[in-house]
């Protein structure tokens, strides 16, 4: 039965394995040779990724059926909460300036969220087969990316000095393909928690060996960029952890610390000795002006002031904020975000179901952590390898909560479907395997609703989309020659991220 239902699926995880690939590896995007940029590439891909999930739910009964009742089995009362939170966007988004394009928003997150849905539903449909795709679909997206950034690093004139940009030179060998090198951060803030997991997951030794590598590797180019997620990512893991799975998460936590430590040897060896460019690595670790972003957070604070209930619009901030800061495609905080462009009523009922999500995987992993064994060293030999999946799961998930009140990971391509990708695989952990025999699957008017909503989704989309599509590289060009002062593309929904240009 396994087998049949794998081979219905083949085709579909084949094409969607690689629209995942190229949005978390848009290097390859760029080889296309168009106008387009990266960012707008990417963005176009994950609507084609989206596009072939919705096609694989249609056209799969067993995934429809499992990937819908996880919905379906959400308590009322959040289920409720989910109807309001999407009436209360559509409201918003009919009474901003820019209609088509705030419903554009709105249709996108509702796809990602069915995208949480159809990755809990082929979990349950494949089993372990699922997870197994998973960790070598993530090791070689990452694998490939760091092999890219090793080629071209050595690839690049050492004699040639720093008469390249000093932040594009940093870009180019820590985020190729990339606009900017934190865009690729709020795909690996994700990475290194679940690898680790997936560390003790696998029994091959080389692909151990492999895993350790990319780890550090990650942690290497992290460094030299400057990112945050290398300094309180690792931090809050060795804090929540230890209480969370108690003597369970030291083989984990010894794996990352370890991982830290190669990757700063890394760093040292090759960025900072060989090629001597410690005066670009140290300048990277200043991090971004604080004024500015103060007053990014200020700006959204008074569109919450100035529209509590409502907001600006979704995809409406950056309207409001143009004229003050050329800067402001995003607030640089989840929240302030949802708080200023959806109103204060849906940004409360995002939080608290956001907030009974991450409390019932903390539980669940609190009360289903009882170690076997005082030697935890001897993985192999006294722990379930399955133990270590909901460490990297939630070291995922606390790792992207923290960084999105810093960043706009919500918002960038490879943070929205490496988020969409970790929260399905938490949905599916925490409601564990799915027995037909004894749970009842989603019922056809429920699963009618929830299909009538994600096709006035993607009818939303298209209307935004289609007319502008091809024109995304001459709105960026005609932008910025028009530009009155320092300006630079702003990355929102498109690389350019004022929709008032349109």
């Amino acid at each position: 039965m396994l087998k049949n239902t794998k081979s219905q699926h083949t085709g579909f995880l084949f094409l969607e394995s690689i629209l995942f690939f190229l949005v978390l590896n848009p290097f390859f995007l760029l080889m296309l040779g168009t106008n387009f940029d990266s960012y707008d590439l990417q963005r176009i891909t994950q609507l084609l990724l989206l596009l072939v999930l919705s096609i694989h739910l249609l056209a799969s009964q067993p995934l429809r059926a499992h990937a819908l009742q996880y919905l379906e089995n959400f308590l009322s009362y959040r289920k409720l909460m989910l109807g309001v939170i999407v009436l209360l966007g559509i409201i918003s988004a009919l009474c901003a300036t820019y209609s088509v394009y705030a419903l554009m928003q709105v249709s996108t997150f509702l796809l990602l969220f069915i995208f949480v849905l159809i990755i809990a539903g082929l979990h349950a449909c494949l089993q372990e087969k699922f997870v197994s795709w998973i960790i070598n679909f993530i090791l070689i997206c990452f694998g490939i990316s760091a092999l890219t950034a090793i080629f071209l690093f050595l690839t690049r004139d050492p004699s040639a000095g720093l008469t390249l940009d000093a932040n594009a030179f940093v870009n180019l060998i820590t985020a190729p393909g990339y606009m900017n090198r934190r865009f690729f951060d709020d795909a690996v803030v994700f990475a290194i928690p679940l690898l680790t997991g997936f560390f003790f997951m696998t029994s091959n030794n080389w692909k151990r060996a492999l895993i350790f590598c990319l780890i550090s590797f990650l942690f290497a180019r992290g460094i030299l960029g400057g990112s945050r997620i290398y300094v309180y990512e690792p931090l809050s893991l060795l804090i929540l952890l230890p209480v969370l799975f108690r003597k369970k998460a030291v083989p984990y936590l010894i794996v990352l610390a370890l991982t830290l430590v190669c990757g700063y040897l890394l760093y040292q060896v090759m960025y900072h000795s060989i090629f001597n460019i410690q005066s670009v690595a140290d300048g990277n670790f200043s991090f971004t002006d604080p004024n500015r972003r103060l007053l990014l957070w200020q700006l959204a604070l008074d569109m919450i002031k100035n529209h509590p209930l409502l907001g600006v619009g979704p995809l409406h901030y950056p309207v409001y904020a143009f004229s003050v800061e050329s800067y402001a495609a995003h607030p640089h905080d989840f929240i302030l975000m949802l708080g200023s462009e959806w109103g204060i009523p849906a940004t409360v009922l995002i939080l608290l179901l956001a907030g009974f999500a991450y409390s019932s995987l903390i539980k669940k992993a609190f009360y289903h952590s009882t170690p076997r064994t005082l030697y935890p060293l001897k993985v192999k030999q006294y722990y379930n390898p399955a133990d270590f999946f909901p460490m990297g799961l939630i070291g995922a998930i606390t790792g992207a909560l923290l960084m999105s009140l810093v960043d706009g990971l919500t918002l960038m391509p490879a943070g929205q479907i490496m988020l969409a990708l970790t929260a399905g695989l938490a949905l599916s952990w925490y409601r564990g395997k799915i027995n037909p025999e004894l749970q009842r699957l989603s019922s056809k008017r429920f699963n009618a609703g929830v299909l009538s909503l994600g096709l006035l989704a993607w009818i939303g989309i298209a209307f935004a989309v289609l007319p502008i599509v091809m024109l995304l590289p001459d709105i960026s060009a005609v932008y910025l020659a028009k530009c009155e002062f320092a300006c630079t593309l702003s990355p929102n929904y498109w690389s350019q991220g004022f929709i008032q240009f349109y």
